[in-house]
């Protein structure tokens, strides 16, 4: 049977391809540089982090979608819940679609029904996740599990102290006080929220960051590492314009005033319509509209100065246009717009496929569905739940089931 294969050699990787029906050896607790040993024991393409074994606990989504991502490398990854979720494949109207999203192709155990079983994998991860609700869970002691090269990861919402770091939080409220709600929506009117769990993805996103960077120092020194974030943190970081300018010049910004591009409505959806000064004249050229030729237009201060004005002037050019056809043209003079995309245009995006943005889900896994897929490439390869080889506990959707 030929397939390709990657090794280590000399602490670089090398790809080569060759010919074997041989299974490679179970390489989980040891780093990869550790597995690869020597003489340059082969992994298998398409699981670079196949060499290591992941537990997350508890359902927390910011320690989820960092889990989601290790998984997705490679890392053989349990989670451990205090309780049965819900979660379904397909997800029923009972489900959780959000344990779903995140959680699938991992095996899911209750720690009430194998409390050994939860204990001995945790002793023998190589990545613990963990919320700071579960900062107790089985008597985790983070020392112990760190003296012996284990990397544990932790998400709080506030951080592990601080006047806040005890109160009660939700994607809602983490958002607002870390400054990102007070820029979203129209002056005058109240601040929205983005949807979905867009801090709890963030935070996950920090995490894994951090932990593949614990990776590599202990591939370096052998030293497992603490690594902890916030939704707080995360969301402060977000929003940095805010922080920047205040710094820089004493200015808050407010919503709807230099804090990002015009919503113009279209024929068929809407454009985020957004210029720099040096853009005007091309603007003009655009629209193609005497009005906008009037000097109180002339300069960045007139525009701010007339906005509501020039807002009206927009909007009956962009009403008459399709959200596309707008987006091309202003991309063919170097305005720097973007159309507004429903889930659809996502899933017809000829840019997403060509990156390969979204991955169709194996229908035998129970529903065929489309989701992101891993968010950056490792070493030019953009690597999805199909690499996952069946010796992991992802590919036991039955066990998941249960």
């Amino acid at each position: 049977m030929v397939e390709d294969w990657i090794w280590i050699e000399d602490g670089k990787w090398k790809m080569v391809i060759g010919s074997s029906s041989e299974t490679p050896a179970s390489h989980a607790g040891r780093s990869i540089r550790e597995a690869a040993g020597a003489d340059g024991e082969r992994l298998r393409v398409g699981l670079p982090l196949h060499a290591l074994a992941g537990v997350v606990i508890g359902n927390d989504p910011a320690t989820g979608m960092a889990a989601k991502l290790l998984l997705s490398l490679g890392v053989n990854v349990l989670h451990v819940s205090r309780e049965a979720s819900q979660a379904t494949f397909p997800p029923s109207l009972e489900g959780d679609y959000l344990s779903s999203f995140l959680f699938r192709g991992m095996e899911s155990i209750v720690v009430g029904a194998a409390p050994d079983r939860a204990l001995s994998a945790i002793g023998a991860a190589d990545i613990i996740l963990h919320s700071d609700a579960d900062a107790d869970f089985l008597g985790l002691v983070p020392d112990q599990l760190i003296e012996r090269g284990a990397i544990i990861a932790q998400a709080t919402p506030w951080g592990e102290r601080g006047p806040r770091w005890a109160e009660p939080s939700s994607e809602l409220i983490v958002q607002a006080a870390g400054g990102l709600v007070y820029l979203l929506g129209k002056p005058g009117r109240p601040p929205i929220m983005l949807g979905g769990h867009q801090a709890a993805y963030s935070t996950g996103m920090q995490l894994f960051t951090g932990i593949m960077i614990a990776l590599t120092e202990r591939d370096r020194s052998g030293v497992g590492q603490f690594v902890r974030t916030s939704y707080f943190e995360t969301v402060a970081f977000l929003e940095w314009k805010g922080g920047t300018f205040y710094q820089a010049d004493g200015v808050i910004l407010e919503r709807g005033r230099s804090t990002g591009p015009l919503i113009l409505p279209t024929k068929d959806g809407h454009v985020a319509f957004y210029y720099r000064d040096i853009d005007w004249p091309r603007v003009v050229e655009l629209f193609d509209n005497d009005q906008l030729r009037n000097p109180k237009f002339d300069t960045i201060r007139g525009r701010i100065a007339h906005e509501p004005e020039l807002t009206a002037i927009l909007e009956e050019h962009t009403r008459k246009a399709a959200k596309h056809e707008l987006y091309r043209a202003a991309q063919s003079l170097g305005i720097p717009i973007g159309s507004v995309e429903t889930i659809r245009d996502l899933l017809d995006s000829k840019q997403y496929a060509a990156q390969h943005f979204l991955e169709a889900c194996d229908p035998a896994d129970g529903d065929g569905c489309t989701q992101p897929s891993l968010p950056f490439t490792f070493n030019s390869r953009r690597f999805n739940s199909s690499d996952v080889g069946t010796t992991s506990f992802g590919r036991d959707l039955a066990g998941v089931q249960k």
